[in-house]
């Protein structure tokens, strides 16, 4: 399950690239009525396979986890309701929350790849690695994957609004 995940952490960034690249031509309405769907179901999975981690593999999230479940679980709530709504105008708050978590994501990798994380407590250290897919992708790894393909989503959302 951890390769699998790990394959779908890579297709949040070739999505986020994709949106990435997509941004400098011409807009297509159809792509901008995809990203949002899209963004809905990274935010989904990532989230489903953070509850798949804790729940079912018992590891126990640690610190910096739950500050990258508490921003993954709010942009799954807030995309998919959008996507029910087709509301594009939460593109800007899904970002900006987007962007925070990759944030704590890409810091999290780091404490976990050099060390540093004596700051981290509750019940479990931020360097513990529970999982070390192709040698480099653990958990933080993935979470910003889907972290940085919603923030391009919405970013592409953003831009093509701005036209």
């Amino acid at each position: 399950m951890d390769v699998l995940f790990a394959l779908l952490a890579f297709a949040a960034v070739l999505v986020g690239l994709a949106f990435g690249f997509l941004s400098r031509s011409p807009q297509r309405p159809a792509l901008v009525s995809a990203a949002l769907p899209v963004a809905a179901a990274i935010a989904t999975v990532s989230m489903l396979g953070s509850l798949y981690y804790s729940e079912i593999r018992g590891f126990t999230p640690c610190e910096l986890c739950w500050y990258q479940r508490i921003a993954m679980y709010s942009l799954a709530i807030i995309l998919v309701v959008a996507v029910i709504r087709r509301d594009t105008q939460i593109a800007p708050y899904a970002a900006t929350l987007s962007v925070i978590g990759f944030g704590i994501s890409s810091y999290h990798y780091y404490v976990q790849m050099f060390g540093g994380g004596d700051a981290c407590g509750l019940d479990a250290s931020c360097a513990v690695r529970w999982v070390d897919t192709f040698g480099f992708v653990s958990i933080p790894f993935m979470a910003g994957a889907g972290f940085f393909g919603v923030a391009a989503s919405m970013f592409y959302v953003l831009k093509a609004r701005t036209r």
